[in-house]
């Protein structure tokens, strides 16, 4: 029987709502289908213990395993990955699910050296782009497999339209480089006069500053509401949200697969993107709307432009719902067994 270390952030009870955690409980749940027996490093919990366990095990008991398998962003990973390396952990049992894009970032900055990932047994990456980006490193290792969830299976409706007021949603982070900010200050100039659109904003605040913020902006702005944070790991979220007609992402960072975009996959709301480095691996013209990122006068240029074509707001979200299917947890378990060769 084979045996696993899975080291990994994982939901608790308070944690839950941020995108590694999620997805990296998502990759556990459908490691657990495949092996009866896993060592589980919760960085969530007690992580100086969690750390020590990991050093301990990984020196004395590393015969025991077949596979060390890590899921955490690369700043996380790195510290692992020297962690084994220590240990004396052969790389060809390690598997690394890298979570957003920044082993990139951290060998372009020198940060790290290619060798501490290079002769892993595999490295599974979000997109294509980050795929060719460590070949650029040497990287032959490289399997491409995109964010996933559980697909609630939400039925999808049509919308009527033209309609007199859009309803936005913001889905992310509360914080200045996630674009909340750029997208309000756009909309205050939009609605001058008359509310073409409304926004619900969900999310976690970053910091007290930008609950502050954000709830001076609602207490100014009748077409704003905050609506606290949503668990998506209830079908009635995905019926919240379903009730939308415009997901509008505004990021200002490098993202790698932002999990937000596959909740809206699957209740057909299409999305309004920056253009954040690696979305053409993710959204095209036919199921979204894309501006430059960081460019508020684009950004209002293609929310009018929405506004005055509701029509493709519908022929939007019925290619948006048509992708729900490449972005499940059945298609990433056919990617473990071929993996494990179980």
């Amino acid at each position: 029987m084979k045996k696993i270390m899975y080291v990994a952030s994982l939901n608790t009870k308070k944690d839950k709502y941020d995108g590694e955690r999620i997805k990296s409980t998502h990759i556990f749940n459908s490691l657990s289908k495949l092996f009866d027996s896993i060592t589980v490093i919760n960085l969530s919990k007690t992580k100086l213990f969690s750390t020590f366990k990991m050093l301990f095990l990984s020196c004395f008991a590393k015969r025991r395993y077949s596979y060390f398998i890590v899921s955490k962003d690369a700043r996380g990973a790195r510290i692992i990955h020297k962690i084994f390396k220590f240990a004396h952990v052969n790389p060809k049992k390690i598997i690394y699910f890298e979570i957003g894009p920044f082993l990139y970032d951290l060998l372009l900055s020198k940060k790290t050296k290619p060798e501490l990932f290079l002769f892993d047994k595999n490295i599974i990456v979000e997109t294509e782009s980050m795929k060719h980006e460590l070949e650029e490193f040497g990287f032959t290792n490289i399997c491409i497999f995109p964010n996933f969830k559980v697909n609630p299976k939400i039925e999808f409706t049509k919308k009527k339209y033209p309609v007199k007021q859009l309803k936005l949603v913001y889905f992310s982070r509360i914080e200045e480089k996630k674009g909340i900010y750029d997208l309000i200050s756009v909309l205050e100039r939009i609605n001058q006069g008359k509310n073409l659109f409304t926004l619900d904003i969900y999310g976690l605040f970053m910091s007290k500053e930008d609950e502050e913020m954000l709830h001076n902006l609602i207490k100014r702005n009748n077409f704003l509401s905050y609506k606290g944070k949503l668990d998506m790991d209830d079908n009635e979220s995905y019926k919240i949200l379903s009730s939308y007609d415009l997901h509008v992402f505004p990021t200002h960072y490098n993202e790698g697969f932002p999990g937000s975009l596959i909740d809206f996959f699957f209740v057909g709301v299409p999305t309004l993107s920056s253009s954040f480095l690696r979305f053409k691996d993710i959204l095209s013209e036919e199921n979204s709307f894309v501006y430059r990122q960081m460019d508020n006068e684009d950004l209002k240029k293609q929310l009018i432009y929405i506004y005055n074509n509701q029509s493709q707001l519908l022929d939007h979200s019925i290619k948006t719902y048509q992708l729900n299917s490449l972005y499940t947890t059945e298609t990433f378990e056919v990617l473990l067994r071929g993996l494990f060769h179980e």
